[in-house]
């Protein structure tokens, strides 16, 4: 059984977007840092730090990145500074049944997929300095419509 969310399609999605924008010398914060790949990735050209709420990806994130901070934060709760860069691949997947393991809930999103997203999106510009950008991976499964709608009120 899979410890931590494994490289998947959605993870080079969001590499490939975040090669493009070509983000250098940034204070950034992954959220979720999963095997690391993203975290690895921006530490290249930034200062990063990483949160997770499982502490096997935060001890593989470690070791994969011993310049970055990687510490435990469930979203926000442990997150003391702002950042010029948030990024975040959400829990997206709609599903009644309720998933209490560690594993489940890097993709388990709740009745509507919705949970953790929204959450988020409460929380996100109390971390983001002024001029910041906010990469949010998103799917179609869980109403990108109303997340436009919030982050235009914001």
């Amino acid at each position: 059984m899979c410890e931590v969310y494994p490289p998947s399609e959605d993870t080079f999605l969001l590499l490939e977007a975040l090669e493009k924008e070509g983000i250098k010398d940034k204070e950034c914060l992954e959220i979720g840092v999963g095997s690391g790949v993203i975290t690895e990735f921006l530490a290249e050209n930034n200062n990063v730090d990483g949160i997770d709420i499982n502490p096997k990806a935060i001890e593989i994130t470690k070791n994969k990145c011993k310049n970055c901070r990687i510490f435990y934060s469930d979203l926000f709760s442990d997150v003391k500074k702002k950042y010029d860069v948030i990024i975040f691949n959400p829990p997206y997947v709609p599903e009644e049944r309720r998933f209490d393991s560690i594993f489940d809930r890097s993709w388990h999103g709740g009745k509507n997929g919705r949970e953790v997203i929204d959450k988020f999106l409460d929380q996100f510009d109390n971390f983001l300095d002024n001029g910041g950008k906010m990469y949010l991976l998103h799917s179609s499964l869980c109403d990108p419509k109303k997340t436009l709608r919030i982050l235009k009120e914001k």
